[in-house]
């Protein structure tokens, strides 16, 4: 129900053992500060998520090889400076659409993602565009959440690890 991006400080040019999570919510788009990056996932979960309110999963991003990593790093930066502060998205036929894509657009028609304001797995889908992992011929605001539990085919030779619980 909630899709959001984990980040270390390293790989975005801050302190090394910062951490925080990208992330489009109610309040809008941007990060959520942490303070060591080792103690995350259990900081994550007492901060901001209900306990009890469901399961949580991460999936590593393995990259081929140093260089496209930094690679997507640089447009990562770039695309953060443009994302953050926009609103959460509040055109629900966007979420329709994605929700249901088989279904949306005959009762809806096809909603125009102008990327005004994001809905959580719309802003992961975004930054994974600008970073070239996902193709750009597709709107972000049609990847779904259950899309990334998947095997979600990605660019430049990256590909998600498998699901780890934490809770």
């Amino acid at each position: 129900s909630h899709l959001a991006m984990y980040v270390q400080g390293e790989h975005i040019g801050e302190e090394e053992n910062s951490a925080w999570v990208w992330e489009a919510t109610g309040v809008g788009v941007g990060e959520i500060p942490f303070g060591d990056a080792k103690a995350i996932k259990e900081e994550f979960l007492t901060r901001i998520v209900n306990p009890g309110a469901g399961n949580i999963a991460t999936r590593a991003l393995l990259w081929p090889d140093e260089e496209t990593h930094q690679d997507a790093v640089v447009r990562f930066r770039a695309h953060r400076s443009l994302a953050k502060g926009k609103p959460y998205e509040p055109n629900k036929v966007e979420m329709l659409n994605a929700v249901f894509p088989w279904l949306g657009p005959k009762l809806f028609g096809l909603s125009e993602d102008d990327l005004a304001g994001f809905f959580c797995w719309e802003c992961v889908a975004a930054a994974w565009q600008a970073m070239g992992l996902l193709p750009e011929d597709r709107k972000p605001n049609t990847y779904p959440v259950t899309e990334f539990l998947g095997d979600t085919p990605l660019l430049r030779g990256v590909v998600l690890g498998p699901l780890e619980r934490l809770q």
